[in-house]
């Protein structure tokens, strides 16, 4: 995988995070993107140890995951100088597809 590909990923993910109603679930942004829950699950997993998620055990096995303040300032460092409000309107608008 390109390294711009995991930054496309890393942005779609916390962008999704960043504006959220209720804590996610990796299946719920696994039907959000076109990745395999594996990779997704890789991915979070990898944003918790670098600070940019945490994560909070539902039950037995479901986790459950919350951007951090350092997530957020990571997602303004990728998405340039638009807000993040304006930065997610543009990316509903385009279909993004996350090798």
């Amino acid at each position: 995988m390109k390294s711009n590909n995991r930054n496309e990923r890393k942005k779609f993910v916390l962008s999704i995070m960043s504006y959220m109603v209720h804590p996610y679930t990796a299946k719920e942004i696994h039907e959000l993107c076109s990745v395999s829950l594996g990779s997704i699950c890789s991915s979070l997993k990898r944003y918790c140890s670098q600070g940019l998620l945490k994560r909070k055990k539902n039950n037995a096995k479901i986790f459950e995951y919350n951007i951090t303040q350092k997530g957020i300032e990571r997602l303004e460092y990728l998405m340039g100088s638009l807000s993040i409000k304006e930065q997610i309107q543009l990316l509903v608008r385009e279909k993004i597809r996350l090798l």
